[in-house]
């Protein structure tokens, strides 16, 4: 069962890469500056953190 999720997550992670480069490759075609500028804030902000931590909205 263990390999079983094991699989299952990885295959979700690799839809969700697939999803945030096609997204990502889109809005540098229609918006490339903002796209770009958007990048380079959250490659900056992360500081070597691999993951978001997460904050609700308010």
């Amino acid at each position: 069962m263990c390999g079983r999720l094991l699989t299952r997550i990885a295959v979700d992670e690799n839809l969700h890469m697939l999803f945030y480069r096609d997204f990502f490759a889109a809005a540098l075609d229609a918006f490339p500056d903002a796209a770009l500028r958007a990048l380079a804030d959250v490659v900056s902000s992360s500081s070597g953190r691999t993951t978001t931590p997460h904050t609700p909205f308010t």
